[in-house]
Parts: structure tokens; C-alpha cells; sequence
């Protein structure tokens, strides 16, 4: 899957759970913030990134950073939508390699580095994404490393058996086996114990959240009982 650096799956032939950090969604943080882009405070539009950024110099003004702003959370949701799609993978009875390779051909209606023509409509946003890719994929390369081994040491973050008895609880709850389980978190490097249901199995959650046992049983169960009711 391209464009998440931090996958893995975890289950078995009876339930699957999918998390990894996408680095697309974190350097579509990285220009909200690099350039204080002037984003409508909606309940998706995640927590500042944990970690100190570089000064960017930024060819933006008030005016620009409003424009571009109003136009981030768009790009933001479809960015999320696609990475909750690769974490899902093939519908049943899809072949995987088709399914694959037209997923990352949908990549460049999201993301389309250099020029970035998929934000031509907002030219605000499109000189802000060209402007600080550079400096935004240095920051993340940076940092996978940590992101690959976060606290614990597990790849996911999220505690196996932890995932696993929230499992039995939401399907003993549904009266549903096992196998008719399943879910996806896209994990964010960014600051505090945050999360949000992006549509029913799927969720997007800080590295922080995932590590949390309260706050990650809390947004797993969401995410299965969510799924087994969809």
C-alpha cells in the first residue's frame, strides 16, 4: 500500500483490524500548521502535530491562509477517505492486485506531489502544499523510525489483546461470530488522547490514543460495534 508507511493487520481467520500512520494525511498537517492555515474548527479537524515544526517561509497572507484553510478540510477528508480505504483492502470477491492498482491511481486525486494539480481549484492551498513539501517530508522522514516502534513496541500501538477482547465483548453484545468483525484506525502523530469515527469500522486517532488502554478500548469498541451495525 504506497502511502502507508506504518500497516499492520491483526486477527485471525475469524475477525481483521488494520491501523497504520499515513504519511499523506500527516504532511496535510504539516501545511495546516506550517503555514497556520485558518481551518473551520470542526470535530474531524484533528489536534495540532506532536512535535516542534520548521520555520517555513510561506508566500501566504491573511487573506490566503482564510482561502486556503476553507479549502484544507475538503482535501483533508478525501485524504482520510483513501487511507481508510487501503487500510480495508479489496471487497470480497474483488481480485486484490486490480483493487490495488486503481487505489493507488485514486492516490492522485488526493495527493499529487510535485505540482499538486489536484488542488488547482484552490490555488491558496495548492502554492501552500507545493511550498512546504519539502520541508514537511523531511519532518516526517525524520520521525518514522518512532512512529514504526511507538511506546510498547508494537507496530500497530494498539494492544493485541486488547483488540482481541474488545472482539469477544462486541460480538457476545451483537450476537454475531467473531468473523463478522471488522475495523480500521488511521493513526496521527498528533497531541493528546484524540479521536473520531470517520464512518462506521473506521477510525482516525492520535499515536497517543492507540497507546491508552481506556481511551483505546473506548474508540476500538466504537469501531467494531460501528461496523457490525453498518
Amino acid at each position: 500500500m504506497a502511502n502507508l508507511d506504518v500497516v499492520e493487520l491483526a486477527g485471525s481467520a475469524s475477525w481483521r483490524f488494520a491501523s497504520g500512520v499515513d504519511d499523506t494525511a500527516v504532511l496535510a498537517l504539516f501545511v495546516r500548521e506550517a503555514l497556520q492555515l485558518t481551518v473551520p474548527p470542526e470535530p474531524d479537524n484533528p489536534p495540532p502535530l506532536d512535535g516542534r515544526l520548521p520555520d517555513v517561509a510561506g508566500d501566504i497572507d491573511a487573506a490566503g491562509r482564510e482561502l486556503a484553510g476553507g479549502a484544507w478540510l475538503d482535501s483533508w477528508r478525501a485524504i482520510i477517505a483513501h487511507a481508510v480505504a487501503g487500510h480495508r483492502g479489496a471487497p470480497p470477491g474483488i481480485d486484490q492486485w486490480s483493487w490495488l492498482r486503481q487505489w493507488a491511481a485514486n492516490r492522485a486525486a488526493v495527493f499529487d506531489p510535485p505540482d499538486f494539480a489536484s488542488l488547482s481549484e484552490c490555488p491558496a492551498l495548492q502554492r501552500s502544499a507545493r511550498g512546504t513539501l519539502d520541508a514537511g517530508r523531511a519532518w516526517v522522514d525524520a520521525r518514522l523510525p518512532a512512529w514504526r516502534e511507538p511506546v510498547g513496541g508494537a507496530v500497530t500501538s494498539f494492544d493485541y489483546e486488547l483488540i482481541r477482547h474488545t472482539v469477544g465483548q462486541v460480538a457476545h453484545r451483537r450476537r454475531v461470530r467473531p468473523a463478522a468483525l471488522s475495523a480500521c484506525a488511521v493513526l496521527l502523530p498528533v497531541r493528546g488522547r484524540w479521536w473520531y469515527r470517520v464512518k462506521p469500522g473506521a477510525v482516525v486517532c492520535s499515536i497517543a490514543a492507540a497507546t491508552s488502554p481506556n481511551t483505546a478500548q473506548a474508540l476500538l469498541e466504537d469501531a467494531f460495534e460501528s461496523g457490525s451495525a453498518a
